[in-house]
């Protein structure tokens, strides 16, 4: 092997390491941030749907200073857009 595929080689390994393995989405949970990039829209127009009566409710992570940070389970996000007939209007 040449010094230069060598290179390439470890700077490779050096970046598949640095990646962290994805979470699946039947166990992940996604805060405002997530839902809103899955759904396409700011974080503000994310929490306006949090609080639409079919949207599924979240879990709240313990805390030690009161209400703990919103969760939602990301395959709920999903089945939510997929399944609320709402979410199907045409534009």
């Amino acid at each position: 092997m040449t010094d230069t595929n060598q290179d390439i080689t470890q700077a490779i390994k050096i970046i598949v390491d640095q990646i962290a393995p994805a979470i699946p989405i039947s166990v992940d949970l996604w805060g405002t941030k997530e839902i809103a990039a899955f759904l396409k829209v700011g974080t503000r127009q994310a929490s306006i749907y949090a609080s639409h009566p079919t949207f599924p409710k979240p879990h709240r992570l313990p805390s030690t200073t009161g209400k703990g940070h919103r969760r939602w389970k990301a395959k709920d996000i999903i089945a939510w857009w997929e399944n609320d007939p709402a979410n199907r209007k045409s534009a």
